[in-house]
């Protein structure tokens, strides 16, 4: 956890993501696929190493080149957030139904687009 201004505590969460999802992103935050075809949760590492560790992953299948996002949001939204151990890294899990709260609250920036090559 880290502090940000007037001593307001905020928690950075981070994610890997292909470049249709950071553009849908952009656009609408996060949300399932409006197609249906993702979890209903998005799922968040908790550094930018482990993000980008679930990316080649997650993407070396297809090959193609993914971004790690890091997401800043208080703390105290962060703790409503599940948090578990996938694939033997901690990770956090953001519900559907938490999805607009974090929208509300969250600040996004990318950190670097990662090549599969």
């Amino acid at each position: 956890m880290q502090t940000a201004g007037h001593e307001r505590e905020v928690t950075s969460l981070y994610r890997a993501v292909a470049k249709a999802e950071l553009d849908d992103l952009a656009l609408a935050g996060f949300r399932q696929h409006p197609e249906g075809l993702s979890f209903e949760a998005k799922l968040f590492a908790t550094s930018p190493e482990d993000a980008a560790r679930f990316g080649r992953d997650n993407f070396h299948f297809d090959e193609v080149p993914f971004h790690v996002i890091e997401m800043r949001v208080p703390t105290t939204i962060a703790e409503q957030f599940e948090w578990l151990t996938l694939d033997f890294k901690p990770a956090v899990s953001v519900s559907g139904e938490l999805l607009p709260l974090l929208n509300r609250h969250a600040m996004v920036r990318e950190i670097t687009p990662i090549s599969m090559r």
